[in-house]
């Protein structure tokens, strides 16, 4: 019976997580310096004017998964003067509060006016890997935006692990031996870099939500497993009376 009921209630869901899926599926995030595709998608805003160097301004940093992509993606808006910028972005990875775990990771992202982005991913002190591309506005059009991903075994996490995000943005790199949290809340203090949040982090658990056949297939699935049930359970008791008939 245990198992009927989440049968059961794996076939009532999986319309819902159909419907749910193209929806979400409807825009996904391409990597390509445009950015018309981050419409709708979760973000958070940040207070403009809360950091004195107007180039490291951030207004509002996005985060978004792709349908069946174990990759986490990420768009950062800035307000003001096209500039290269820094985004150093800190993941706590274990979800303890701190940042600076071994098992914690760092994504340190350079945009150039040109568009060009990089993006370094360390885990502790350990670089993992590089990569780079046209993903970002470009001046004088603006260069205020730009986007990455981050493939989850770059950093060691799995689908719907609860991770800790915060962002500091500055104009100048801080050289790897003195990119720490507190060398970063420094130059926040300063003036010299912009904090989102401001305060505290940004939980998330990013899962990688099933596609439209994925999600059909579940359906399907489900159906024939409940159909087995039902026809092993009702299929032998009624055999069973037949022949007693018979043979009485």
């Amino acid at each position: 019976m245990k198992m009927l009921v989440q049968v059961l209630v794996l076939a009532a869901l999986s319309p819902f997580l159909l419907c749910a899926s193209t929806a979400y599926a409807a825009t996904p995030i391409t990597l390509d310096g445009s950015f018309g595709d981050w419409a709708g998608k979760p973000h958070i805003e940040d207070p403009i004017g809360d950091t004195d160097v107007s180039a490291a301004d951030v207004s509002r940093l996005y985060f978004a998964n792709n349908d069946d992509d174990p990759s986490m993606y990420f768009m950062v808006e800035r307000v003001q003067v096209p500039s290269p910028t820094v985004h150093t972005l800190f993941i706590d990875v274990n979800n303890n509060g701190l940042f600076e775990d071994p098992v914690d990771a760092q994504i340190r992202v350079s945009h150039h006016p040109t568009g060009q982005v990089t993006v370094a991913v360390f885990v502790g002190t350990q670089p993992v890997a590089v990569y780079s591309g046209r993903w970002g506005d470009r001046a004088p059009a603006g260069a205020l935006r730009c986007e990455w991903s981050v493939p989850f075994e770059d950093l060691n996490i799995s689908p719907g692990q609860v991770i800790r995000l915060v962002l500091f943005t500055t104009t100048q790199a801080l050289a790897p031996e003195d990119s720490t949290f507190a060398n970063h809340m420094a130059l926040v203090e300063a003036g010299q870099s912009d904090r989102v949040p401001d305060t505290g982090d940004l939980q998330w658990a990013p899962v990688p939500i099933l596609s439209l056949w994925g999600n059909a297939a579940l359906y399907l699935f489900c159906c024939l497993l409940a159909y087995r049930y039902y026809y092993r359970r009702l299929r032998v008791p009624l055999r069973t009376t037949f022949s007693t008939v018979r043979r009485s």
